[in-house]
């Protein structure tokens, strides 16, 4: 019925997507970000489920840092994805820094709930009548 009909019922279709995006820990943020965006878009969540949806889709060696701050962990989605972008890109340059290579794939852990990366999502946005209206500062407003 999927390939005649096209998908259903779109937000659950993406709500589905973005419920098991992940980061890859050898992966740079840019990536990640682009995909739950994407998803987030097209969704009408309140911020806070955003939130958690976004911190638990990071790989650990970000989570550890976010989760250990003196603030505690952000309480917009503004300020998590600023926060996490930081440590990511800290991260590598401090990687370019010491010449180490990256992860190699050998060394990936596999995450239960996250039984998907960034790179093995695709879902259409065809059919989709609902729209994301950008703030001025390029995040989507909710």
């Amino acid at each position: 019925m999927h390939t005649y009909f096209g998908i259903l019922d779109v937000a659950a279709e993406v709500a589905h997507s973005l419920d098991y995006l992940c980061m890859n820990p050898d992966d740079r943020i840019a990536t990640y970000n682009v995909a739950f965006l994407r998803y987030s878009a097209q969704l009408q969540w309140p911020e806070s489920a955003f939130c958690h949806r976004y911190y638990f889709g990071l790989p650990d060696r970000i989570q550890d840092i976010i989760s250990t701050r003196e603030e505690g962990k952000p309480s917009t989605f503004q300020t998590l994805y600023s926060t996490a972008v930081f440590i990511d890109n800290h991260f590598w340059e401090r990687k370019h820094e010491s010449g180490k290579a990256p992860y190699s794939t050998s060394q990936r852990t596999s995450y239960p709930e996250c039984s998907q990366s960034v790179s093995q999502l695709s879902i259409s946005d065809s059919g989709s009548d609902m729209e994301a209206s950008d703030s001025s500062d390029g995040f989507p407003t909710w």
